[in-house]
């Protein structure tokens, strides 16, 4: 799991967590990159739970490439018939 630093920011500032903003209590942070929160509302988990949904993806379409050389194989095909 990675840890995300909380940095702060001004309220001006295009990075500023929107919930933040909200509550509006003086203390901004700045956004995880790839969420939309700061470390506090939540953006960590959204980052960490998209590299687990990018590396779910790619051992599916490892694991399609795998399925779809067993369908194009003459072996696989004469034990059908």
């Amino acid at each position: 799991m990675t840890r995300y630093p909380l940095v702060h920011c001004d309220f001006d500032d295009e990075d500023c967590c929107s919930v933040c903003r909200e509550k509006n209590n003086g203390t901004y942070y700045k956004v995880v990159e790839g969420s939309e929160f700061c470390p506090r509302h939540g953006g960590a988990k959204q980052a960490n739970k998209r590299k687990v949904e990018a590396a779910n993806q790619y051992r599916l379409s490892v694991w399609q490439h795998r399925l779809n050389e067993f369908a194009e194989s003459d072996s696989i095909k004469s034990l059908r018939a």
